[in-house]
């Protein structure tokens, strides 16, 4: 078969167009996938979110992390860390333990946001909170007895009434749990604060029920307050005939139930909100080893302590960190935030300065 030179360049011609455009394509793609998604899938959008504050300094951390724009449904709620009051509830035998953690990771991301709860005085702890100003002794018991729990969450509560116009939110965690604090931001941007939301999740499968006043059987839903809460201000305006000076107590006494429970009767029970779950948040009464560290940087909350499996069998409830990751030993870092928190923001300054107190990473 004959087939003419003429042919042959315009066929050749042709395909070096096409694989200009082909190029030309890609390019175009890879310039439009480094913009800030604007999908409402949770996978994309807290990738993004993570990968946008490993940079740099805390505070240009921070800076970013304001400044992402995050919409759905084509309305924004927009939210900036420094507008969440974030309750620290502690206890001061748990101040060297638990919250110096704390202050070494996520605190970094939300120093402005966070006041901590505590039952006694510690001067050298209260000055990195605000020099003191952050810093809340509740003069409350430090036992884990119903009234003394009750008791700190009233004084949580007022706190934040007396705050509320500075605040768009009102959350609460305990010193066992670290926060992804660009998640938890980019969550809390999906809900309008001005509507009632309470958020959380629950740490029971079923509804939970109780006894009101010792003389009805109730049933409602509760977040645990060890995967964090979050209530918005419109809500805990609502909740103020029932929960202000000294209401908060009672309400507890009423069903004979301390904190988070008692928040969820007010709130699901009493007010009728329901409770929204958030599967990305995380308490120790989970087991965390069953977080798939391919999924890590998609979580809100993790938490770390003890599984009773017997009388005579306690296992350590944490992470499984997979040897491809970077990780400190088990012996330097027995709760695992320290390498969650690395993972995460490997290029920090706060990842720098844990590194420099307990050894560089090892390569993967």
């Amino acid at each position: 078969m004959k087939v003419s030179m003429k042919r042959i360049t315009r066929v050749g011609l042709l395909c070096i167009l096409i694989i200009i455009a082909a190029d030309i394509a890609i390019i175009k793609l890879s310039v439009q996938t480094s913009e800030p998604p604007r999908s409402s899938n949770s996978s994309t959008v807290s990738r993004h979110v993570t990968e946008h504050a490993v940079h740099g300094s805390n505070a240009a951390n921070i800076k970013a992390l304001n400044e992402y724009e995050y919409s759905r449904g084509g309305k924004k709620h927009g939210l900036y860390i420094e507008e969440v009051f974030l309750a620290l509830k502690s206890s001061k035998r748990f101040h060297k333990q638990r919250v110096g953690i704390i202050l070494d990771t996520w605190y970094n991301y939300a120093q402005s946001s966070v006041y901590i709860l505590t039952d006694g005085d510690d001067p050298s702890l209260a000055a990195n909170f605000g020099n003191g100003s952050r810093y809340v002794n509740t003069k409350c018991g430090a036992s884990h007895k119903d009234k003394d729990l009750m008791c700190k969450l009233q004084v949580m509560y007022d706190l934040y009434m007396s705050k509320i116009e500075q605040y768009k939110w009102f959350c609460s965690v305990d010193d066992d749990t670290y926060i992804n604090i660009p998640n938890f931001v980019k969550m809390l941007r999906e809900y309008d604060h001005d509507k009632d939301w309470y958020i959380g999740k629950p740490s029971l499968n079923h509804i939970y029920s109780v006894m009101e006043h010792k003389k009805k059987k109730i049933s409602y839903w509760f977040a645990t307050g060890g995967a964090a809460l979050c209530i918005s201000r419109a809500l805990a305006k609502r909740m103020m005939p029932l929960c202000g000076n000294g209401e908060f107590i009672k309400r507890g006494e009423a069903i004979n139930n301390p904190d988070d429970t008692a928040i969820g009767y007010v709130c699901n029970y009493l007010l009728g909100v329901p409770l929204t779950s958030i599967p990305e948040m995380h308490s120790h009464l989970e087991p965390m080893w069953q977080i798939d560290p391919l999924d890590y940087h998609k979580q809100i909350s993790i938490s770390w302590g003890e599984v009773v499996a017997s009388k005579v069998i306690v296992i350590p409830n944490r992470l499984s960190i997979r040897d491809e990751i970077p990780q400190f030993p088990v012996s330097i870092d027995p709760t695992r935030a320290y390498t969650f928190h690395c993972h995460l923001f490997p290029k920090s300054d706060s990842c720098r300065k844990i590194q420099d107190r307990l050894g560089a990473l090892p390569d993967a």
